[in-house]
């Protein structure tokens, strides 16, 4: 068994998790969702997005210098991140949402501590564990088009509406074999391996909540609105 298909197997149970999260449950079943949950995911989105091409970009400053071919990986990859915020902005703006004030905002909790959890671990632990979670998070591209699907089913929008995940649905296929190959080619300690397998799980294991606190966050303002 290759180390890709080890850490796929260890990143099961909890990718399973996610999937029982009542925010997807609510996208997979037929009764149709309120147009409220997916202006919440965007927002919530939008608060952790922002941050994930700078925490990549910071995994160089932890590299060693002679790892050049690492670095750059690195780099295109936060390059091609750093402006999926924008995507959420303009799908926002679309649903009535002006921009300012989701920049006047402060994420959940959850939504926090995921991007503080990015930073924590780039800085203080094992840089290279930081491809655990891109594996998982790029790696829905098997699901990717059926939630694209389920989407224009629940909520009835164009495409150019839900821009945030129609581009990542073709995105993620890329960028998960990419950093597949990134795996296999980089992490060739034990401490690499374990670092990545570790921070895979661990971050699979928190979105979970992330998702939970979006729903309970769509839950609270519909209350809130009756």
């Amino acid at each position: 068994m290759s180390f890709v298909d080890e850490l796929r197997e260890a990143l099961l149970p909890a990718r399973m998790r996610l999937f029982s999260s009542r925010l997807f449950q609510a996208l997979v079943s037929d009764e149709k969702a309120p147009l409220d949950l997916w202006r919440v995911y965007l927002w919530e989105s939008y608060h952790y997005v922002k941050h994930n091409g700078i925490n990549q970009a910071l995994a160089v400053l932890r590299t060693d210098p002679t790892e050049k071919r690492l670095m750059i990986r690195y780099l295109k990859h936060a390059l091609e991140e750093i402006d999926h915020d924008e995507m959420c902005l303009r799908d926002l703006e679309k649903l009535g949402v002006p921009r300012q004030e989701v920049f006047a905002s402060r994420p959940l909790p959850e939504t926090a501590a995921f991007s503080s959890f990015l930073y924590d671990f780039v800085m203080r632990d094992n840089p290279i564990g930081r491809l655990g979670y891109s594996f998982w998070a790029e790696g829905f591209n098997e699901e990717s088009g059926y939630i694209v699907d389920r989407l224009r089913y629940h909520f009835g929008l164009p495409d150019d509406h839900m821009q945030f995940v129609v581009a990542h649905a073709h995105l993620d296929a890329r960028h998960g074999k990419e950093c597949a190959e990134t795996i296999e080619r980089f992490a060739t300690t034990q401490a690499d391996r374990d670092a990545i397998l570790y921070f895979g799980v661990a971050t699979c294991h928190q979105f979970y909540y992330v998702l939970e606190a979006m729903y309970e966050r769509s839950l609270r303002e519909r209350a809130a609105r009756a």
